[in-house]
């Protein structure tokens, strides 16, 4: 929240990073929440939904117009270019003092043309990717340690549960990548099936391909997140998800681009390709060149598919 603060003559930008779960929104939010009152002119928020499509300058010029008419200015005219709009919008921004979230942002050339021009305005970009924007502050957030991701379990299903079983929520916290987004799924997974308990919950979990909820309600949560990310990639880059469901369908979570080469019937060098942007997409880490890793809670993902 310091850089929200700082006086640098122009605009300040927060770029918030991180992978799939870890909690860029719910911080940019709070953030937000924390400094309102610095900012007299108000709070403007968008989430962008971390995709690219042939209409992105139609999208944009929408959202300017959104932006304007907030701030209590006539919507552009349907003649106007998107290009005119956000020079207004930068016009009508530069006296204000107003903070901006724009939230799964996809690439620095989406936030570019909606960032205002007030030297006391503010803005918190959140991103899988690391955004090259002018004059922005980085920050990478990473995966909870054991401990945070073991306390938030213990927040969603009680103590009394983790006492139980303290081993089987070490190895479901690590299933899933101690990510909060994932552990959240499980306590609401938990929630809807008290009588599965820690331990039979890690056993079906450590099946890899074994379902996790047999599409009720009450596996909701876990699905409802997994399906979530994957369909924030094939949004976006449908080649590369359909590489991810194959790669779930695995028991070995190590790959190398022969491999998925093989499973997506394509170029070692063409698999590279796609497994480098599952790597953009904070979905692989990487393990050094031409090896990647699949987290354990992606493995899950082919069951929640079928």
């Amino acid at each position: 929240m310091a850089a929200l603060n700082r006086d640098e003559g122009f605009a300040r930008v927060t770029a918030i990073s991180g992978p799939p779960g870890v909690g860029k929104s719910a911080l940019a939010l709070q953030a937000a929440y924390a400094v309102a009152d610095r900012f007299p002119d108000g709070q403007l928020y968008t989430d962008l939904g971390d995709v690219e499509s042939p209409e992105t300058l139609m999208r944009t010029r929408r959202l300017l117009t959104g932006f304007l008419t907030a701030l209590g200015e006539p919507a552009p005219a349907p003649t106007v270019s998107t290009g005119e709009t956000a020079a207004h919008f930068r016009s009508v921004t530069a006296g204000l003092c107003l903070l901006m979230v724009l939230d799964n942002a996809l690439d620095a050339a989406q936030v570019r043309p909606l960032l205002p021009t007030g030297q006391h305005c503010a803005v918190l970009v959140t991103g899988r990717r690391g955004l090259a924007l002018d004059h922005a502050q980085h920050l990478t957030l990473d995966p909870l340690t054991t401990r945070e991701a073991l306390e938030l379990l213990a927040e969603l299903i009680g103590a009394r549960h983790m006492a139980a079983s303290p081993e089987a929520a070490e190895e479901i916290v690590e299933h899933c990548a101690r990510l909060p987004g994932a552990i959240r799924g499980v306590g609401e997974l938990l929630s809807g099936r008290p009588e599965w308990g820690l331990d039979h919950l890690a056993e079906r979990l450590r099946a890899g391909s074994g379902r996790i909820d047999d599409h009720s309600s009450a596996g909701h949560g876990l699905s409802s997140w997994l399906r979530a990310m994957y369909e924030s990639v094939d949004r976006t880059d449908p080649q590369a998800a359909q590489l991810m469901r194959a790669l779930a369908r695995r028991r070995d979570p190590e790959i190398t681009p022969a491999i998925a080469a093989e499973l997506v019937e394509t170029s070692p060098a063409a698999a590279e390709l796609l497994l480098d942007r599952l790597s953009d997409h904070r979905f692989l880490n990487s393990l050094g060149p031409g090896r990647y890793r699949l987290p354990h809670v992606f493995h899950t993902l082919s069951a929640t598919l079928g």
